[in-house]
Formats: C-alpha cells, structure tokens, sequence
C-alpha cells in the first residue's frame, strides 16, 4: 500500500479534535484542528486529509471554503469531502467548488444514529424513503457537475440497504463510501459486504473494531488499525483486484463504544428476510471474536484527563500508520 495515497480522516481526533464537548476540569483544549490537520497527516507520510466542509464552514462562507481546499491541493495535499448533514440546498451550493477542483466526490450520510439498532428507529423506512426522494431530486446538478455523492454505511445502511437505494436512484451519481469497520453493526461482515456492494465503493474508511460481549448484543470499541477483528489484507487485495485503486482515509472509530443489539429478537425483525440470507456466516464471524470484560472502554469512558486522550487518540494514528506500512512489505 502506497501511503501517499492514503488520507486522515479528522474525525479520527473524536476528543482532540473537539467533537465531544468536555466541560469537566480535567478537559483539554483541542490539540488537532482543520488548520493542522494536513501537517498532521504530512508528518505520518499520508497524502491528503478528509473533513467535513459544513462543520468548518456554514454555506455563506463556502469562499472561504474554496479557498483552503485549492491551498492543499496547490501544496500537494488530496483532498476528500465529508457532509456531517445531509442538507440537499448545501450539497447544492458546494457542487460547484468540488468540480472547479476536480474532486469526484463528497461523502454523504442518511442519519445520525449508530449500532444498526433500527428496531429504536420507528421512522426507519420513512426515512430511507425521504432519503431517497431527495437524492433524485439531487441528480440534475450531481450530473452537470460530474460529481458522486457517497453514501457512507454509517452503522445505520447495510450493504443490501445501499444497493436498493442506488437501483433507486442512479449508479453514476451515487455510490458508497464503505466504511470497513461499520459493516458489522448491520449485519454484514467485511468479506459479505465486499462480496455484495464491493462494486459500487468509490471511498474507503479504514477503521477496526473490538468486539465485546454485551447483554443484548456487543460493543464495537475504537482500535488502532490491526488490533481489531477486520482482515485487511485480503478486504484490500479483494477490493483492488474489484476496482483498481480506490481513494482511502484513515478513520478510527469514536471514543463513544457504538453498540450493537444482535442478540434482541426485535434488532433483527427490524430487518425483515434480508437478516436470514447471510445471518450463519455473520454470528459466525461474531462467534469466535467476541470478547468479554470492560475492555471495550475507551480513555474517554475511563474517564482519564482530557490530555491522556488526546495523547492516545495520537498513539493510535501512530500505530495505525505503522500497521499499514507493514502492508506494504
């Protein structure tokens, strides 16, 4: 794996980069920022960054917006959009700026909820369908731009989810961000969702997960890449000899442990007959990597000081690029 063409997803600094509000005294201030994040990425060999552009800049400011991407891409830096809403007038303000750059994409997602547990979700299927009805609304402008929206399997989209709303919608428009480590709240494995939606992938996160044993379900707790359950040799090879070179990101996952109810009858009703088509090979993944324990607890709910997180969330990048380079051997 060439690390030049991998990029550094700032949502990878869940505390550093101050997306968890801390109001204890023990709280630091933010140590990684959308104005160092590229020297960031730079000092660990990687070659672009990803961030979500609506949260950095309200769409008044989009020239401001345009103007610190053309500076990473004029000092050598790729450059990936993420879109924290999903907000079809911002989408359609920003088209422009992405096609004046030559960027291809920009990443999207349905919702805000995590674990897959859409039996928690009563609006589940209405807003899939709302989902829907704006991304059609959205083709017009995404072709005259020549730009992908990426619908990121965000723990709440499995890989079946996703090909019903691209056969809804338009394949040359809309596409999936995957997500590696989210397949596994949703009932997929990686090697499953490779297998059924590989095709359709235009961005890669590379997160990994710990799994643990919960009650209901299990955790999937935040991991350096390598040190969790996904195999990402034979997912990297089998997605490139699938598509070539693909853009990819470094995204470890949040400080929050996501939790996943797989072993509540009504998690897996909420899915209807796509849950039995691939739900053997699933809890078999699951069965042999469950761990027991309070291990899945992060610095952040071990509630350690604000600078010990901030100084684990940077050991992890260190021990992810290190684990990649390994790759390349």
């Amino acid at each position: 794996m060439n690390l030049c063409r991998v990029s550094l997803s700032i949502y990878s600094f869940g505390y550093a980069a101050g997306f968890l509000h801390d109001d204890r005294p023990e709280a630091a201030p933010p140590a990684v920022t959308i104005g160092n994040v590229a020297e960031i990425a730079r000092q660990h060999g990687l070659g672009g960054i990803e961030f979500p552009v609506d949260r950095y800049f309200k769409i008044h400011e989009l020239d401001r917006a345009e103007a610190f991407i053309g500076g990473l891409l004029r000092n050598g830096m790729n450059v990936a959009v993420d879109l924290e809403n999903f907000d079809p007038p911002y989408i359609r303000a920003v088209l422009p700026i992405l096609s004046r750059h030559r960027l291809r994409f920009a990443r999207i997602k349905m919702s805000g909820f995590y674990g897959g547990n859409r039996y928690l979700e009563p609006r589940f299927a209405e807003q899939v369908a709302d989902f829907v009805r704006a991304l059609r609304s959205l083709l017009p402008e995404l072709r005259r731009a020549g730009i992908k929206l990426l619908i990121e399997n965000h723990q709440d989209l499995g890989a079946e989810d996703l090909i019903r709303i691209i056969g809804a919608t338009s394949s040359d428009c809309i596409g999936i961000n995957w997500d590696i480590g989210n397949s596994l709240a949703v009932l997929d494995t990686p090697e499953t969702f490779l297998r059924k939606a590989g095709g359709f992938v235009g961005n890669v996160h590379l997160k990994d997960y710990r799994l643990y044993r919960c009650e209901k379900g299990f955790y999937l707790s935040r991991c350096a890449l390598g040190e969790g359950v996904v195999e990402f040799a034979s997912i990297l090879d089998g997605l490139k000899a699938r598509q070539g070179q693909v853009p990819m990101a470094i995204e470890l996952g949040a400080q929050i442990a996501r939790r996943a109810d797989v072993f509540e009858p009504a998690y897996l009703e909420a899915y209807g007959p796509q849950a039995g088509l691939e739900m053997g090979e699933f809890f078999a993944f699951l069965d042999v990597r469950l761990h027991d324990g309070e291990d899945w607890k992060s610095p952040w709910e071990r509630n350690c000081s604000g600078q010990a997180i901030i100084e684990s969330e940077k050991n992890e990048i260190m021990r992810s690029v290190a684990f990649l380079q390994q790759l390349m051997v």
